[in-house]
Order: C-alpha cells, then sequence, then structure tokens
C-alpha cells in the first residue's frame, strides 16, 4: 500500500471511529432520557447521576427538559408522601437517605442549567423542597413577584410542610421588598402580608413559626395584637430539656417577633 493510500486509509477509519463513537454517545443519552421515566426511583437516580456529571448533555436542551420533567415528578413524590402521612413523614423515611441525596443533587443541577426567565423552570425550582435558611431558598427569595404566584398556591396547600416553606419564603421576599427601589404592587404586597396573618391561626405548628418569624423580621406593626395573643395562648408545647417542663415553640416565636418590632421602631 502506497503511502498516500495508507493516509488516505488512517483518516478514513478515524472519521469512521468519530462517528460510531457519536453514535454510541447519542444511543446512550437517549437510553439514559428513558431510564429518567422509570417507575423505580433508584433507576431514575442511576440515570439523572450520569447525565449530571455529563457537561456535554447538561449543554442539551432535551436534557435540560428531561431533567425539569424529572424535578416536577419527584416533587410530587415529596408532596404526595407528606400528604400520606399528615405531615409527619418525609421520603428519607419512606425511601431513605438515598432518595433524599439524589433529589438534592437534581434539584442543583437543575438550578445550574435553569433559566430563570423561562416560567415553567422557575415554577418547578418554587415547588421543590428545600430548607427556608438554605441559600438556594434565598435565590428563590430574590425572584420576588415572578415567583409570588406558585407561593400564594402553595400557601394555601393541604400539606401542612409545604404551607410552612412558602410562608417562609413568602417572608424572605417582603423582608427584601423593604430593601428594593422597584417595589411589588400594593396589591401584590397585601396578599403576601395577608398569607403571613392568616399564617399565625394555621393549624400547623411549622405554619404559625414561620409566620410570626416573618412578620417579626418584616416588622409589621399592625400584627402586634395577634402576635401578643399569640405568644400567651398558643398550645403547641413539647418536653423541655429540664425535666417536668415545657417548652412552647410558637409562643417563643411570638416574643422574638415582638420584640424586634418594637425594636425596629425605636431606631426608626
Amino acid at each position: 500500500m502506497t503511502r498516500t493510500r495508507l493516509i488516505s486509509f488512517t483518516g478514513v477509519m478515524i472519521i469512521a471511529s468519530v462517528v460510531f463513537a457519536v453514535s454510541q454517545g447519542s444511543d446512550n443519552r437517549n437510553a439514559l432520557l428513558s431510564q429518567l421515566r422509570s417507575n423505580n426511583w433508584q433507576e431514575r437516580a442511576a440515570a439523572a447521576e450520569k447525565l449530571i456529571v455529563d457537561r456535554d448533555a447538561l449543554r442539551s436542551d432535551q436534557v435540560k427538559i428531561a431533567l425539569i420533567d424529572l424535578l416536577e415528578r419527584e416533587n410530587q413524590v415529596i408532596e404526595s408522601t407528606l400528604r400520606e402521612s399528615n405531615g409527619q413523614e418525609g421520603v428519607s423515611v419512606k425511601y431513605g437517605e438515598g432518595f433524599s441525596e439524589y433529589y438534592s443533587a437534581l434539584l442543583g443541577a437543575v438550578d445550574q442549567v435553569a433559566d430563570s426567565s423561562d416560567k415553567r423552570t422557575l415554577d418547578g425550582l418554587t415547588r421543590s423542597a428545600y430548607n427556608p435558611d438554605s441559600q438556594f431558598a434565598l435565590k428563590l427569595a430574590s425572584y420576588g413577584s415572578a415567583v409570588v404566584p406558585t407561593l400564594l398556591e402553595l400557601a394555601n396547600s393541604d400539606v401542612g410542610p409545604r404551607r410552612a416553606s412558602a410562608v417562609a419564603l413568602l417572608s424572605q421576599i417582603l423582608k427584601r421588598d423593604k430593601m428594593r427601589t422597584d417595589h411589588m404592587s400594593t396589591d401584590i404586597y397585601q396578599q403576601v402580608k395577608g398569607v403571613l396573618v392568616r399564617g399565625l391561626g394555621d393549624d400547623d405548628v411549622g405554619v404559625r413559626i414561620q409566620a410570626a418569624r416573618g412578620l417579626g423580621e418584616v416588622g409589621d406593626k399592625d400584627a402586634i395584637p395577634l402576635l401578643e395573643r399569640l405568644a400567651q395562648n398558643d398550645p403547641a408545647s413539647a418536653p423541655a430539656a429540664e425535666r417536668g417542663k415545657k417548652k412552647f415553640p410558637v409562643r417563643d416565636e411570638a416574643f422574638k417577633a415582638l420584640s424586634a418590632i418594637k425594636a425596629n421602631d425605636a431606631n426608626r
């Protein structure tokens, strides 16, 4: 074989190898995308893990959409699990810590590739499960009015922990709004404030705690009579460290809120 023919043959083989590798990669990605729709969460998690670590995959619109679909599905799994247990047990109890770790990685990946101008993506992120004190929650709060409609809906959920998370985030949004120059409309402000005020009378202890904390952080003097009543009469209690004693978490939070409001008013 002449040198020219050898070079030509080698080039053809390289091109063929590249085409085959691309084809194999595409087939593998399609298989993983299909696996994301499995009824077994562990299979979904295994596929998601492989896609999340693939930077090329995360740049694909097809993969981004599939991960958002998956986040919406897992959000529903979390909500239904809470509903079944009346808010007492989360997915880590039902499915184990592995599910929580998988969900956290999925949420982080979607947040990483999310387009904050896309309504559906922002809605999926807002409906996700997160710690109200986390950096992720603060980032959501920074979107302001864009996430308020979803949060107002969640604040009326039949699942207590979902209402509590919504109230906590709405509180952060009100707090941030005070420091902005482009304030939310009066109508939206009143709706959000109304959720916090109603939260003081919620059946769920977590919601009452978040509502009291939020009103304290916002410095709402109008809420003082309601907070005073809560600080004196809220029935929620738990055993204290000292034997035979009880602690009243909602009352304590109401007292803190009252102190914060009065201190804020004094500093004006």
